[in-house]
């Protein structure tokens, strides 16, 4: 794999369970298990507050080896939080507070410079174009990229923080595109087409510039569509299931170094089933133990 960068931009956050804090944050846990998996170099953009949560996360992420420089700092909206509680159904309700530090962030000098540099990939989410500052960011951010940097588009759709201009935008940049079997049907119904799945895929391939299309469906696996090939397949937990946080962006950053690394449909459904599934035996949204990662990494340097 070659060393050409991977800029992940968005929320970073602290994941309040009932009994527990984690630091998380759908674009920094695609960016940790990058980190993890590959020596291709990763940036991180978000924003903190002035407050403890956001000096734990300076520490967490400096700890971790990335660059506190590319966390802007903001004087008056407060670190970004997510309370979660655990449902009877193995799910989670997310109670998302509002006005965040990380709905600000801004294209200053240093996101900047990263977005003009020759990046390979860009992950974007939708939480961080909640607001209008952040959507505006957003567009000005995919406006800068290089052509030849592929647009990893993870939906990721929370209630009351998405609009269909957001996700109508941002499909018209977007290489690959990462949703749950609900927000494909959502995403449908958004658009008014009613024929079958797999004829709203061919769809898609067709008005945007994607390559991949996966979509996750929790316990009954997922499936990733090229323009040439489809993958169905279920991955088993290796261990006791504790919860489902953060399991969706483990998968998204296999995707995003199968595809890299120009690995076959079937073995980056197959390995990012595999450690979407092992997040699910531990407790928050990213594994300490870099055991998770070994396989994957042999996949790598093989």
């Amino acid at each position: 794999m070659n060393k050409k960068m991977i800029l992940s931009v968005g929320e970073i956050l602290i994941d309040r369970f009932p009994d527990y804090d984690r630091v998380g944050g759908a674009p920094f846990n695609f960016a940790y298990h990058i980190k993890q998996l590959t020596d291709m170099p990763v940036r991180f953009v978000s924003r903190v507050g002035p407050d403890p949560e956001g000096e734990e996360i300076l520490n967490f992420i400096d700890r971790y080896g990335f660059d506190k420089a590319d966390i802007q700092m903001d004087k008056t909206h407060p670190t970004g939080i997510v309370n979660i509680q655990t449902e009877t159904s193995g799910g989670h309700s997310f109670e998302i507070v509002e006005d965040a530090a990380y709905d600000y962030i801004t294209l200053d000098g240093v996101l900047e410079k990263t977005v003009g540099s020759m990046i390979s990939m860009i992950y974007i989410g939708t939480l961080i174009q909640r607001t209008s500052s952040g959507h505006n960011t957003v567009q000005q951010i995919l406006n800068s990229c290089n052509e030849s940097a592929t647009v990893f588009y993870d939906i990721n759709l929370r209630p009351a923080c998405y609009s269909e201009q957001i996700i109508l935008s941002t499909l018209q940049y977007t290489n690959i595109l990462k949703l749950n079997n609900e927000e494909l049907h959502l995403l449908k119904n958004m658009m008014k087409y009613y024929e079958p799945d797999n004829e709203f895929i061919k769809f898609l391939f067709n008005e945007y510039p994607i390559d991949i299309i996966a979509v996750t469906k929790g316990k009954n696996g997922s499936t990733l569509y090229s323009k040439i090939c489809i993958d169905s397949r279920v991955s088993k937990l290796k261990g006791e299931f504790l919860d489902s946080v953060g399991a969706g962006d483990a998968f998204a950053a296999v995707l995003a170094v199968g595809y890299m690394a120009g690995w076959p449909l079937a073995t980056i459904n197959q390995e990012a089933g595999r450690l979407a599934a092992d997040i699910c035996s531990i407790s928050g949204a990213i594994p300490y133990d870099k055991k998770n990662y070994t396989n994957i990494k042999k996949i790598l340097k093989g």
